[in-house]
């Protein structure tokens, strides 16, 4: 009995291990996103990292974390004052193939505004070209506009975002 036992156990578990799911080749896209930001987010310009939740080939979410650095604009004034920006971002995403449209929320931290920290919450609607292959080129383009923050002269929000950069393992 204790053979017909070990020898069903192991029927069982080598049936299993072949019954595992084939992936899509979409699903096995790169989940990790280093890139650059111009405009957008309240930065002149951002260094981001972004991890992708993949659910299926046609739907992921996006969660991104960046550093970035703003200026003020403001006419006559020298030296002109420069702040650090934290951008982050979770948005979801729609689409076939390398093709998505892009919504979700963001908002930018500003550590030292003038001694009052400020931040900025925006929506976010955009397109993303999201490479199926690790080390491609990854493009999105997209635009938001703050909903709340604290507003200070001379920082200025670009209302479009163009990043550029590359999708990893």
């Amino acid at each position: 009995m204790k053979r017909f036992v070990a020898i069903l156990v192991s029927f069982v578990v080598s049936i299993s291990l072949f019954a595992q799911q084939n992936k899509d080749s979409t699903n096995n896209r790169p989940e990790n996103n280093y890139f650059l930001t111009g405009c957008g987010d309240v930065s002149t310009i951002s260094f981001n990292y972004e991890r992708l939740f993949i659910f299926n080939s046609v739907f992921f979410i996006a969660g991104k974390l960046g550093m970035g650095f703003a200026e003020e604009i403001v006419p006559f004034q020298l030296p002109k004052v420069g702040y650090i920006t934290m951008p982050i971002h979770i948005t979801a995403n729609y689409g076939e193939g390398k093709n998505f449209l892009e919504f979700g929320m963001g908002g930018t931290y500003i550590p030292d505004n003038k001694n009052i920290p400020a931040y900025y919450f925006y929506p976010i609607l955009g397109y993303r070209f999201q490479p199926l292959k690790t080390d491609c080129f990854f493009f999105r383009i997209y635009g938001s506009y703050p909903l709340s923050g604290v507003f200070f002269e001379g920082l200025q929000f670009v209302p479009i975002g163009i990043s550029l950069g590359f999708a990893v393992n």
